[in-house]
């Protein structure tokens, strides 16, 4: 999770990026949500085999993953109790960076994008 500044939202299912020009990075997540204030992006827990691609643009981000442990009663909590190291702050997708240095997968048959500007 990380606070996001723009007016651009985007939607998005399971895909896959691969930065090949410049810094190597990879991208992998279930489904993502930039929506302002807030970005989240729903990623595997498991990084095994993922030391060779290199980092990730979301190693920086707030972990949210212990909202998790609660309850069903738990109807609010404070943020700053999921994200002890902190929320960054974002002003763009990972891969509008230098778009044209990473190669992206998906299945087109089951890929979903919605992008848009909300306006101000």
């Amino acid at each position: 999770m990380a606070l996001y500044s723009s007016h651009r939202t985007r939607l998005a299912s399971m895909y896959s990026g691969m930065r090949v020009l410049g810094q190597r990075q990879y991208y992998l997540m279930f489904s993502e949500v930039f929506f302002r204030p807030l970005a989240w992006v729903l990623t595997p827990n498991d990084s095994k085999g993922t030391e060779s691609l290199g980092s990730s643009p979301l190693d920086t981000w707030a972990v949210a993953d212990e909202w998790l442990l609660y309850g069903d009663d738990v109807t609010s909590i404070d943020l700053r109790d999921l994200c002890r190291r902190g929320v960054p702050t974002v002003h763009r997708h990972p891969l509008h960076q230098g778009a044209d240095e990473w190669v992206e997968a998906f299945d087109s048959s089951t890929m979903a994008v919605l992008e848009g500007k909300i306006p101000l």
